[in-house]
């Protein structure tokens, strides 16, 4: 909230609501200096919130790459597995 004027129907006067320390010692709303990008508890939230679910979903990213890396590796592993399966056989056979 920035600081503003309300109107005061009993008195008929106009009343600095000062929300800022600039306009809060001189009662002059040209001294205020509050932010126009007004920080409150839900913007904090939300940035907070936003932040988070970008980190988890490049940790998700990373773990999905991970786990399709494994699955290249098992496919190579059975691969050559049955390979020497097939390469033992063949010897236990010469052998008898």
């Amino acid at each position: 909230m920035k600081c503003h004027y309300v109107y005061d129907e009993v008195s008929r006067q106009k009343i600095l609501i000062s929300c800022c320390y600039g306009t809060m010692h001189s009662d002059d709303i040209r001294d205020c200096d509050c932010s126009d990008d007004e920080f409150n508890y839900s913007k904090f939230e939300k940035e907070l919130y936003n932040k988070r679910v970008k980190e988890l979903k490049d940790e998700l990213k990373s773990m999905d790459y991970l786990y399709k890396e494994v699955q290249r590796l098992n496919k190579r592993v059975e691969y050559w597995h049955k390979k020497y399966l097939t390469l033992k056989n063949k010897v236990s056979e010469q052998q008898k």
